[in-house]
């Protein structure tokens, strides 16, 4: 028993074989990455103890250190992002009167613009941090 194919048949068979392994390369790029960032942010999640006793079970992790695009840090800062809503507003100019008075008291803030524009004060750090932003727009009289 024997199989005919023709140049043309088996030219376009490499080719094949040729894109499913550059799709299976790139997938598993991805895939190194994607549990990079995955170790990353639940480490984030866990008080600095904890990160000594846990190990995340991603034994050849160490191989695709080089491979993302999104450092560390940049990862961790975005985790340690917060937003207090302070207002929403109908009319987006006393929004901007409001951020305007806010980021006079010091606070960061940003408008997320739709139906309703919604004021936010924005920080970084942990829940303490995330506190002390509160206490402060309490005690400058900001209701929210």
């Amino acid at each position: 028993m024997s199989i005919n194919i023709n140049k043309a048949q088996l030219f376009i068979f490499i080719i094949c074989i040729i894109i499913t392994n550059l799709v299976a390369f790139y997938t598993g790029m991805h895939l190194g990455e994607f549990f990079k960032i995955m170790e990353i942010e639940s480490r984030s999640l866990l008080p600095p103890s904890a990160n000594l006793k846990i190990s995340i079970p991603f034994p050849n992790l160490s191989s695709f250190k080089n491979l993302s695009s999104v450092s560390e840090k940049e990862t961790l800062s975005k985790k340690n992002k917060f937003y207090i809503q302070v207002g929403a507003f109908k009319d987006i100019n006393n929004a901007k009167k409001m951020a305007e008075k806010l980021e006079k008291n010091g606070f960061s803030t940003e408008i997320k613009a739709g139906k309703l524009n919604f004021l936010l004060v924005v920080g970084e750090g942990d829940e303490k941090e995330e506190k002390k932003v509160v206490d402060r727009l309490k005690k400058e009289g900001i209701k929210f």
